[in-house]
């Protein structure tokens, strides 16, 4: 099965090197996202405010300034590290994230800090219903858990923003500008801003949708 990333597979790590992008950088909320290759890492380092470490691809952890593992980076998980914490991270099989710098001190729902969790887990099916769960819900961007009984959908219909989707669990059809794409755990797609798109969920089906409105 095909699987769709956004363009230029620009969350892909590459074998033998760090690299990072910055994505969008507003008074409240900065995002960038990481690419580490197999055995590379990111020395330790505090941060003035909180941040929101998401899971993308491959296996890697977040270290402490002692080297030990404090959590799993893997695609679907998600960790808050408390303002001031020394905090770094090893690509263990190679693994793509995204750091959210939280600026401000502004209300995340259903993340404790220093708690690891799996996305997929914050969120229940209800039949023949479609359940959203704002985790982020700022100026600059949201950030959206979501859960589809087998067989609901969102009609195709256009958004004001960027977005990324992201499959956490089940398997979903989406239609971005007239292309069917079949998606499983683990594949992203992009939507331009304005992209006419639709999701339909071929099983009972979980995703993490990340808009940027800035």
């Amino acid at each position: 099965m095909k699987r769709v990333y956004s363009a230029a597979d620009a969350f892909l790590p590459k074998e033998n090197l760090t690299i990072s992008r910055e994505v969008l950088d507003e008074e409240t909320l900065a995002l960038r996202v990481f690419r580490l290759g197999k055995g590379t890492s990111i020395s330790p380092e505090a941060y003035e405010h909180r941040a929101l470490y998401v899971g993308l691809f491959g296996e890697g952890k977040l270290i402490d300034e002692d080297g030990a593992a404090v959590a799993a980076l893997s695609p679907g998980s998600a960790y808050v590290l408390p303002a001031h914490r020394m905090n770094g991270v090893e690509a263990d099989s190679g693994t793509s994230y995204l750091e959210f710098y939280l600026k401000e001190d502004m209300s995340m729902n259903y993340l404790e800090e220093g708690r690891a969790v799996a996305l997929r887990e914050l969120v229940d099916y209800e039949e023949d219903s479609i359940v959203n769960l704002d985790l982020l819900d700022d100026e600059a961007a949201k950030l959206v858990v979501m859960a589809f009984d087998e067989g609901t959908s969102l009609s195709p219909h256009k958004a004001p923003a960027e977005a990324y989707v992201a499959i956490l669990e089940g398997e979903a059809t989406v239609t971005y500008e007239g292309e069917a794409h079949a998606m499983v755990p683990g594949d992203i797609i992009r939507f331009e801003r304005g992209g006419l798109h639709a999701v339909e969920a071929d099983t009972t089906m979980k995703m993490a949708l990340l808009l940027l409105l800035a």
